[in-house]
């Protein structure tokens, strides 16, 4: 008896860890007065680096590069005049910590450029004409891909020649240019980068006929830190139901990386997951995981379509999710292999149109695209051998609907837990994977309007939030808003802040 009882107790303390939560703390934060949102980064040294561009009515934008240190002490700043009408820009922090980059291509074709040295805190411009003909980002991403990647002090570029797919490759440093066109990759080829960091020896590009009935086949190519194509494109046979939608890289070695991402039996809906081992440019060796063989996959929807599953399931059939989802590199822990795809849906709105014909209003019924819903996080470990050992799942508390794929959740490693996290609107969530176990945190408020907020201040809108892992257990939090303050002078009642916050998760 005393042994059941004490079995009993293991029991439920263990079910009582597995959904314990993690407390979130604010242990330090900064509001800024800024016109217009701020995207943050952090520099392996722990430096905070702010990019944004200013708007000022009666005079041309400002751009603003700004460092603090972790205490949101301001250390060094560049500002310049950004005259150009963008149709394109973008800014990266290279792997060294020791440059960040800015780039702006204008209407005129013109490349204006900024290196930050993070070290001196100053800024070299360069202003140089586009490459003739070059169109950049031409619509070529696959879902969920990157049309511009920072590798190497060099920002590589998808676009167009003549309706052609390339790349143009721009050094930082030097203002050169270089265009790259793939042998075989014509005007019907979707074409995107795939997730790469600034170890790796080589940039991966995935391209396909995506207006062809019928994908075959799909090609991953090699390019070199100089733009040039390495050996020939591998193509790997579109098998039924599972053409590569989107695609990660992680490398193992110099010579050897991990190809992962969603499939489905189209270029969009996911019905799957696949894990493929490359090994100097050659296919090694291929696994691919359904969705019906998950777990928790399913368990986010409501009570309708689980019927619709278990109804499926009695007939031995499997059931379609149709939904999209957007992938992350492997990351290696615990002897284990681990991805993480986020799950999302189209979403649709009503809208009512009146026309008129002969004299008589006539009133339509529309459903109108009103961006993408994402549920839930799915988490799939497998082994060295790429065999499915289990798989995991955790809400996302996610406001935003984007219009476009966005990966909202980022990853990082502590010791030997892994931490998922993202910022959304004016939440913040995060959730831990250690001991076969996933712990969930309450979701944070990021604008708290009683602390955060004077009396006589009203919050008008979220510009945007963003998070980034900093050391240790802390978190960077960076938030863009407006308030309308009524005891402001007349004329000058709105205003735009900026908030810093740095915050503590504790086990």
């Amino acid at each position: 008896m005393l042994l059941k009882q004490q079995l009993l107790f293991i029991g439920i303390f263990f079910l009582a860890l597995s959904y314990s939560t993690a407390q979130i703390k604010v242990v330090e934060e900064k509001k800024i007065e800024h016109n217009g949102a701020v995207s943050a980064s952090i520099t392996p040294d722990k430096k905070i680096i702010t990019y944004s561009i200013v708007s000022e009515k009666g005079s041309d934008d400002k751009i603003e590069i700004v460092s603090y240190d972790e205490h949101f002490k301001e250390e060094g700043r560049f500002e310049t005049k950004c005259a150009e009408k963008c149709i394109y820009k973008t800014n990266a922090l290279s792997g060294s910590g020791d440059y960040y980059f800015s780039l702006v291509i204008d209407k005129g074709k013109k490349i204006h450029s900024i290196v930050f040295n993070t070290e001196i805190y100053e800024g070299i411009e360069l202003h140089v004409d586009l490459e003739n003909k070059f169109e950049p980002n031409g619509n070529l991403d696959v879902l969920g891909g990157l049309s511009t990647v920072c590798f190497k002090n060099k920002f590589f570029i998808l676009g167009t020649v003549k309706k052609v797919p390339c790349i143009l490759v721009y050094n930082m440093l030097t203002g050169t240019q270089h265009l790259t066109f793939i042998p075989d990759m014509n005007r019907k080829m979707r074409v995107s980068f795939l997730s790469t960091d600034e170890s790796a020896p080589s940039l991966q590009l995935m391209f396909y006929n995506y207006k062809s009935k019928k994908v075959d086949v799909q090609y991953v190519a090699s390019i070199n830190e100089f733009g040039e194509m390495e050996g020939n494109a591998c193509p790997i046979v579109a098998a039924k139901g599972r053409l590569l939608i989107d695609g990660n890289v992680t490398w193992i070695n110099e010579h050897s990386y991990l190809l992962c991402g969603v499939s489905g039996s189209n270029s969009s809906i996911a019905q799957g997951m696949y894990i493929i081992e490359m090994k100097d440019g050659q296919l090694l060796h291929r696994n691919d995981y359904d969705f019906n063989d998950f777990k928790d996959f399913y368990s986010t929807l409501n009570a309708k379509t689980q019927k619709k599953i278990e109804r499926k399931k009695g007939r031995k059939k499997n059931f379609e999710s149709q939904c999209y989802m957007v992938t992350h590199p492997v990351v290696f822990n615990e002897n284990t292999w681990t991805v993480l795809g986020e799950v999302f849906y189209p979403t649709y709105r009503t809208e009512y149109r009146t026309s008129y014909m002969n004299g008589r209003p006539v009133t339509q019924t529309v459903y109108v695209f009103d961006g993408f819903a994402y549920s839930h996080a799915v988490v799939l470990q497998v082994s060295p051998e790429l065999e499915k050992i289990r798989d995991y799942a955790f809400n996302l508390d996610i406001f935003d609907k984007p219009y476009y794929p966005k990966k909202f959740v980022r990853i990082t490693q502590v010791e030997s837990k892994l931490n998922f996290y993202y910022a959304s609107s004016n939440r913040f969530g995060h959730a831990s994977l250690e001991n076969g176990g996933i712990i969930e945190s309450e979701t944070l408020s990021i604008m708290n309007k009683e602390e955060d907020l004077k009396e006589s201040e009203k919050l008008i809108s979220l510009s945007s939030s963003s998070v980034s892992y900093w050391y240790e257990n802390y978190y960077l939090i960076t938030e863009s808003f407006r308030v309308k303050d009524k005891d402001s002078s007349v004329g000058n009642k709105k205003k735009e802040y900026v908030q810093f916050k740095k915050i503590l998760i504790q086990q």
